[in-house]
């Protein structure tokens, strides 16, 4: 678990583009980065088209569903919706 005075950066992966599920929620996994330059060289290696799958993206780390994300990471010890990465 991240320490929660360290900076994180986020991302997502869409799975099958930009899209959401029925309740509303991002179909994706998010990938936590230690520097915005990680996160946005990952970001820019994925799909160029919103609606390709895989298409990435960064996130504020403020967004509502990636707090709840986090908080789930939290409570659990670990979430199948995060993932860490290093490039």
């Amino acid at each position: 678990m991240a320490n929660p005075t360290t900076k994180r950066f986020y991302a997502i992966q869409w799975t099958y583009g930009r899209c959401c599920d029925p309740a509303g929620d991002r179909i994706g996994i998010y990938h936590r980065f230690a520097s915005a330059i990680e996160r946005d060289a990952w970001c820019d290696d994925g799909p160029s088209f919103t609606t390709e799958p895989g298409y990435r993206e960064s996130i504020s780390s403020d967004d509502a569903e990636l707090r709840r994300v986090l908080r789930e990471e939290q409570r659990q010890g670990t979430c199948y919706r995060l993932a860490d990465c290093r490039v």
